[in-house]
């Protein structure tokens, strides 16, 4: 039976493209990392929903998520330090005075990234 997979491959190809050190991406080798990034997800995910119901809760947050990738040695190494902070997950906006403004626009200053690396977000910005 053939390896079916939920994500569509043609983004998986579009983004395995997106480092500029690689020209072509073949049909079997964007399946795999589709199928890799599926069983990555999961357990991710499977991870994360272990975190929340150990707290007594049935949402899953942010911090469930980092928990979960802490728990993992092999993803928190990667993984980690491209996830929020437990304080810049959520950000408080205060009800009160006018130092509220400054709070949010402080919270909304991204971090700045290690050098040689770049976001993500771009690439899944609609262009039109």
């Amino acid at each position: 039976q053939p390896l079916q997979t939920v994500l569509p491959l043609g983004r998986v190809k579009r983004i395995m493209r997106v480092d500029s050190e690689i020209k072509k991406v073949t049909a079997e080798a964007s399946l795999l990392v589709a199928a890799a990034t599926e069983l990555f997800l999961g357990s991710l995910a499977a991870g994360a929903h272990t975190a929340a119901s150990q707290g007594g809760r049935r949402t899953v947050r942010a911090a469930h998520v980092r928990a979960a990738v802490r728990a993992h040695r092999p993803t928190a190494d990667f993984l980690l330090d491209c996830l929020p902070a437990a304080a810049e997950a959520a950000p408080r906006v205060a009800r009160s005075g006018s130092d509220g403004a400054a709070a949010v626009a402080e919270a909304a200053v991204p971090k700045p990234l290690p050098r040689g690396t770049r976001r993500i977000d771009g690439f899944f910005q609609k262009v039109t």
